[in-house]
């Protein structure tokens, strides 16, 4: 008697497990609330961070740049400076510098 009574029970219980498998309307409404949920709470917060990201790279690459740019001007104030010395001590010696040796001072600064 107890045997065929677990027996009963537990064909019972495959059957509603291989029915809960097999089921299609159950699972598609499943998969249709688990598609509704990534569309509308998980995709958009991921292409939300994609831009923020992207954002920050274009930041880091402006400041990048404008850091870029600030040295090209400092380089340019010093050469400038560098000049103006080499002129005023070319003119405290009472002589000046020809255009060649102008040429020469400039090409070696903008070696520097």
């Amino acid at each position: 008697m107890a045997e065929s009574l677990f027996l009963s029970l537990s064909a019972g219980l495959f059957l509603v497990f291989v029915d809960r498998l097999v089921t299609f309307d159950g699972k598609k409404q499943l998969v249709r609330a688990n598609l509704i949920h990534f569309l509308e709470n998980i995709l958009p917060n991921r292409y939300l961070k994609s831009v923020k990201k992207q954002e920050k790279e274009e930041q880091a690459k402006q400041k990048e740049k404008q850091k870029e740019k600030e040295q090209v001007k400092e380089e340019k104030k010093e050469a400038k400076k560098i000049e103006r010395h080499w002129q005023e001590a070319a003119a405290s010696r009472e002589f000046e510098l020809t255009d060649e040796e102008m040429q020469a001072v400039k090409d070696f600064i903008n070696g520097l």
